[in-house]
């Protein structure tokens, strides 16, 4: 199932803190099981999607991977914001528990702006019981 879209714009100085989209309360009626991050416009630098749990050293990879990712960031992974382009990733483990490693924050955008469309697949439970999922 799709949750409702969202649109979310970034501009000067604004950033959105460090979250999981994964609920922790009130999962009764599913939880995100996945999301993908569509990248509308940006017209910024250094205001890319932080990882700080995803740890990945980019010194001995080709170097053509910095145009994606920032290969200088060694505290997480930094994705920087491409017009055009989505990150996806999956929130839940198998058993449905929240993947703390996915941990991510929108970077403060120093000059211009960003937009962004969240998508989230929600991972609906069944007849009301924990473990059962469509």
């Amino acid at each position: 199932m799709i949750e409702h879209l969202q649109v979310t714009r970034y501009l000067r100085s604004q950033h959105f803190g460090p979250h999981y989209d994964w609920l922790q309360d009130d999962v009764d009626r599913g939880n995100r099981e996945t999301t993908f991050f569509a990248t509308l416009e940006a017209n910024c630098t250094s205001c890319g999607t932080y990882f700080p749990n995803l740890i990945y050293h980019w010194d001995y990879e080709d170097s053509r991977w910095c145009r994606i990712v920032d290969c200088s960031e060694k505290d997480g992974l930094t994705v920087n914001p491409i017009a055009g382009s989505a990150l996806f990733w999956v929130n839940l483990h198998a058993d449905g528990m929240g993947d703390e490693r996915m941990l991510h924050a929108g970077l403060p955008v120093p000059d211009g702006s960003k937009t962004g469309l969240n998508i989230w697949t929600t991972r609906e439970l069944v007849g009301g019981t924990e473990g059962s999922v469509a």
